[in-house]
């Protein structure tokens, strides 16, 4: 607790009286920047809990990555929240034996923390308050019963990512959105519940401080005639006149940065052209992964669906993200696309490396595919 700095001090000790005075329920946001010692103060509020009270903290974040980097779960896991690739699922309540195994889960937990609020919808925070804290705590009858009656702590920067085509956790729901995705009538502003602090201190003791200063600034939407200036005399001029001259020269660029260097694209396409190009450059033997379709259904319907699916063989938005082929070779970067084990750092955006592909006998089948940690994630395998 020394090493806390005095915004850290101050949420610390908020956090504590409330849950030693015992008559009050912690509803707190926490306006957190990067490097402002956000899991630092984290850490430090799990291990008094623990210390002092005898009891558990819940952590979880909307994503892998973030989950992964404070040691918690994913919203949706924790809470056994619906999930769809197209659009915001319904609500669907827990069955028996869920219910129970939560209800285990959490009966030592003193407090809910949530992380990168801001990537949180309003729906989904819905889901955690009305549907499942008041489901598994048994609060839904109950006065001032929202989050089931527990300690919420969030953080997170509402200047940062907002929710994949969904609003903001603090827009108010419309009632017709309650109906739509919680079966129920009535409205709630569950943003009005929370307190707000904020952590300002920066603690970031190495880096760029200049180009820290200008994110900052561009966050807030306040960009200077020199922070401009700056960023111009960044630009990287290449030669060639045409377009494959170009990306060949951004290859070579990219070659000589650091292993963790991250390249940032505006649109699919152009990352999808930038791989392929990076790709052609590593001098190692090309393989393809191709995927395949199996259909279980009916014989009457199933030439129906095969056309269905050749339609959607370009469309990656359509078939879970998934490629219909996928080129790498030994030496090559890979992402993971899906959370597999948030506790091992496999995860959404994960970056390893491709060191060894196993074959079949006959050598026609690939399978398995040997990949190693980078430095890109915080922790390593």
């Amino acid at each position: 607790m020394s090493r806390l700095n005095e915004d850290q001090k101050r949420i610390f000790d908020r956090v504590c009286q409330v849950l030693q005075n015992k008559s009050q329920i912690l509803r707190l946001y926490v306006s957190s920047e990067g490097g402002t010692g956000k899991s630092f103060l984290i850490e430090t509020i799990k291990h008094w809990i623990r210390i002092h009270l005898g009891k558990t903290i819940a952590i979880s974040a909307p994503t892998g990555i973030a989950a992964f980097n404070i040691d918690g779960l994913t919203i949706h896991r924790m809470f056994q929240l619906p999930v769809t690739n197209e659009s915001t699922a319904k609500y669907t309540h827990l069955s028996d034996m869920v219910l129970k195994t939560l209800r285990d889960k959490f009966k030592t937990v003193e407090l809910f923390i949530i992380d990168e609020v801001s990537m949180i919808s309003n729906v989904t925070l819905m889901f955690i308050n009305l549907k499942r804290q008041c489901e598994i705590f048994d609060t839904t009858d109950t006065d001032d019963g929202f989050f089931g009656r527990k300690h919420i702590l969030l953080f997170g920067d509402l200047l940062q990512l907002p929710p994949v085509k969904e609003q903001s956790p603090f827009v108010k729901m419309s009632r017709s959105e309650i109906q739509k995705y919680l079966g129920i009538m009535g409205g709630s502003d569950l943003w009005r519940l929370f307190d707000y602090d904020e952590l300002l201190i920066n603690m970031q003791q190495r880096g760029d401080n200049a180009y820290r200063d200008i994110l900052s600034r561009i966050r807030i939407g306040l960009v200077t005639g020199l922070d401009i200036d700056v960023l111009q005399s960044r630009k990287i001029h290449f030669q060639g006149s045409s377009c494959d001259e170009g990306l060949n020269e951004l290859c070579t660029y990219m070659s000589q940065l650091p292993v963790d260097t991250i390249c940032l694209l505006p649109t699919c396409y152009l990352c999808k052209v930038l791989n392929t190009a990076m790709l052609n450059k590593i001098d190692s033997d090309e393989i393809l992964l191709i995927a395949e379709d199996h259909v279980d259904c009916a014989p009457v319907i199933r030439k129906k669906v095969h056309k269905i699916l050749a339609d959607k063989d370009d469309k990656v938005s359509e078939t879970a993200g998934i490629e219909r082929v996928i080129a790498i070779k030994i030496g090559a970067k890979v992402m993971i696309r899906r959370n597999i084990d948030v506790t091992l750092g496999l995860v959404n955006g994960t970056i390893r490396n491709v060191v060894a592909v196993n074959r079949s006998v006959d050598g026609n089948r690939i399978d398995s595919i040997k990949i190693v940690i980078s430095d890109i994630t915080k922790k390593s395998q």
